[in-house]
């Protein structure tokens, strides 16, 4: 029997450090970063969000388009491999069934910053339609900043940031996630949802 940590894939160099740094190269000063919406019960919400892949945030600009098309490319590979592992194809079944990659943004933490323990929905930014997601992953941008590890199930699985590197993990209610607070620097990672 599985115990829930082996449900965590971990893809060191998930991208390029080109494209890390030429994401954040293009957005870390951008004037278009918001507070997502906060979960109903954590009303303070102590980061911000641009979603990289919207075509309202692309629209007419072909070095986002490119990094955007790179970072869905680098996404849908690495899921290919979690799902390879999880969906028991070989047994002719799909326990692991979705439809697609959705809320593609850079979530970022300043100093004093932090994301409370969660379980994730998704509420898409056009629709306002809530959905709930199969798979959370996290694709650290950088690791020049202290504090805003990445914690799984209650704490008991810490992650320290490693520029390029992905982590793949159950959405549902047996994996809830927080950042902790960054005590220097600026975090940035690239988060979404697979429903």
């Amino acid at each position: 029997m599985k115990t829930l940590d082996e449900f965590v894939m971990v893809f060191d160099d998930m991208i390029t450090p080109e494209l890390a740094s030429g994401l954040l190269e293009e957005y870390a000063d951008s004037g278009e970063w918001r507070s997502p919406r906060p979960q109903k019960g954590h009303e303070v919400d102590s980061h911000s969000a641009i979603l990289v892949t919207h075509e309202l945030v692309t629209a007419g600009n072909a070095r986002r388009q490119r990094m955007a098309a790179e970072v869905i490319d680098a996404i849908t590979r690495a899921f290919d491999r979690y799902h390879a592992k999880f969906s028991r194809r070989e047994q002719g079944l799909n326990f692991l069934h979705v439809e697609k990659l959705v809320g593609v943004r850079i979530n970022r933490y300043q100093t004093g910053q932090y994301m409370v323990n969660h379980t994730d929905k998704y509420p898409d930014s056009d629709s306002g339609q809530v959905s709930w997601p199969a798979v959370t992953f996290s694709i650290n941008l950088n690791d020049d900043f202290t504090g805003g590890e990445l914690s799984l199930l209650d704490g008991d699985l810490v992650f320290k940031a490693q520029a390029a590197q992905g982590i793949f993990f159950p959405s549902n209610f047996l994996f809830p996630h927080a950042v902790n607070e960054v005590t220097s620097g600026t975090r940035y990672a690239l988060v979404g949802w697979l429903i």
